[in-house]
């Protein structure tokens, strides 16, 4: 047995090999004296960190460990397991937003998917995009589409791989130069699935970064185009694939 007898400051307690939250993540650095150990490496979006350095949204993540107890006590199965952003609770729900967004039959959207640039590719669509235009008395809404899953190597597509070829790291000229062009629309709505995404079939592991890069990306777009035009984003409602979104930041940005 290994006995102290003179001042010192323990150990972080081992790292876990797969940990992505708490102090069992590896890498973790020990923090100044009477630091929250579990408030070390929150988990992406506020999610629940569990005693394992998991993240999660459910039971099996959010139990909270009651207090005055040590994280990774033993527990009885079905019991505490979180260390950190803990329970499941609505916390916001009693105060209204300032504004309400209310969406009719006044707004029409046309899809374009494939963005393996960030060029759009209207050819595909180009009767359907011609009468597209032509409508009046409504919204015009184009929606660019970037699904990961529909394509296949060697036409993948990451916002690496526009760095890696020495364009503009957040290029979003393209995308607002076809708005701009086509003066009729009113929005764009930007849809990739998924930044950041780990295990789409057949693809790449995607760069965890991809997240802040779409964060900019975004922010670029709005900002090369005039106050008149709507830039939206569409996110899943999963907790798996909305991590990679920088969701916090993007709704601070009073650009987006």
């Amino acid at each position: 047995m290994a006995i102290c007898l003179s001042p010192g400051k323990p150990p972080l307690p081992l790292p876990i090999s797969d940990a992505e939250c708490g102090h069992f993540k590896p890498g973790t650095t020990a923090p100044p004296d009477k630091t929250d150990l579990a408030s070390l490496n929150p988990c992406p979006l506020n999610a629940c960190c569990n005693v394992w350095g998991h993240c999660g949204t459910t039971d099996d993540f959010c139990r909270p460990i009651p207090a005055g107890q040590a994280p990774g006590a033993p527990q009885r199965i079905g019991g505490p397991i979180c260390i950190s952003n803990c329970e499941t609770d609505i916390v916001n729900n009693d105060v209204p937003p300032a504004t309400f967004f209310s969406r009719s039959d006044t707004s029409k959207a046309m899809a374009f998917r494939g963005l393996h640039t960030f060029q759009v590719d209207t050819e595909p669509t180009l009767n359907q995009f011609y009468y597209f235009k032509q409508l009046i008395g409504v919204k015009k809404i184009p929606l660019l589409w970037r699904l990961d899953s529909l394509y296949r190597p060697p036409d993948i597509w990451h916002f690496p791989d526009r760095r890696a070829e020495g364009e503009p790291k957040y290029d979003a000229r393209d995308i607002a130069d076809f708005i701009i062009s086509n003066n009729l629309f009113d929005w764009v709505d930007i849809d990739w699935e998924y930044p950041a995404a780990p295990d789409i079939p057949d693809i790449p592991s995607a760069d965890p970064a991809e997240g802040l890069d779409y964060l900019k990306f975004l922010v670029v777009l709005r900002n090369l185009l005039p106050s008149s035009k709507t830039v939206s984003f569409a996110a899943p409602a999963g907790y798996w694939y909305l991590k990679g979104f920088s969701i916090d930041s993007i709704a601070k940005a009073s650009t987006i």
